[in-house]
């Protein structure tokens, strides 16, 4: 339909970050997502990302995204260039439907829990451009207001991540995440080899001051208004996104569905997963 291409380029939404909402680095404005806008140009680029990766086969939405996208604690950040997203990534809080890796890290992540570990994963990172040095900028700028946005929840100990073993060194490098868990092969995209790692958030704001790069992530705190002002789906956006854009909730088991309800209570469940016309 002409609607869902639309949807797919964000591009019902030209709107660029207000200055209050941004972390202002050059042209570019970091910020979580705070309107459909972003957030669809977010899944598209995502969606472009894996594609040329080949981690994804194409589909007709032209966007990537999951039923932990649909949770109200899912955050995405961004950093525009104006009105366009050109980078993203995502934070995605544990609850009763897991986190994406426990798909191959499960005993590992369980351990985690066991130890009262309060766990949340950054994931569907994604740049718009291919020149891998031109990118380091912006994404350490997503990281910082990742750090920044997980701390501030106050509920979260650590920080997971599962990244391709070509780009280990960026993280390791550049990020102050640490071994967590061995190669595995990720069925959801593709089999791609994956590597998980870990950050936790007390050791990097109490005691890690000796990271090279510790003054960039931490010295400088985040306007708190920065760190409140994301998007939460309407009864129609879960609706649009979820059921006739990508057909998420329908696949779901009940209890991934009760959990989805509880967490909307002012939604109309049955209205969201009504059958789509043919």
């Amino acid at each position: 339909m002409e609607e869902k291409s639309r949807h797919a380029r964000g591009s019902s939404f030209p709107l660029e970050t207000p200055e209050r909402l941004a972390l202002r680095a050059g042209p570019l404005a970091f910020s979580l997502a705070h309107d459909m806008g972003d957030l669809l140009q977010a899944y598209s680029l995502v969606y472009r990302n894996y594609l040329r990766a080949e981690y994804i086969d194409r589909h007709e939405s032209g966007m990537r995204y999951t039923v932990f996208n649909a949770l109200p604690e899912t955050t995405t950040v961004v950093a525009k260039l104006e009105d366009r997203v050109v980078t993203t990534a995502s934070i995605i809080f544990d609850s009763p439907l897991g986190l994406p890796m426990d798909t191959i890290y499960q005993e590992e992540v369980d351990a985690l829990r066991a130890e009262g570990a309060r766990i949340c994963e950054v994931t569907m990172l994604a740049d718009r451009r291919r020149a891998g040095i031109r990118t380091i900028p912006s994404i350490l700028k997503i990281f910082k207001l990742i750090l920044h946005y997980a701390h501030n929840k106050g509920r979260v100990t650590d920080i997971l991540i599962t990244i391709n073993p070509s780009h280990e060194v960026f993280y390791t490098r550049y990020l102050p995440f640490e071994d967590f868990a061995g190669l595995r092969y990720y069925p959801a995209v593709k089999n791609a080899p994956a590597l998980a790692k870990r950050q936790n958030l007390r050791t990097l704001f109490e005691e890690h001051k000796n990271h090279k790069l510790y003054d960039f992530f931490i010295d400088a705190a985040i306007p708190q208004e920065i760190l409140e002002a994301k998007h939460r789906f309407t009864e129609e956006q879960l609706r649009e996104l979820f059921v006739i854009e990508r057909q998420v909730f329908q696949k779901l088991p009940p209890f991934a569905v009760e959990h989805l309800k509880s967490c909307y209570p002012e939604h109309d469940f049955e209205r969201i997963t009504a059958p789509v016309p043919k």
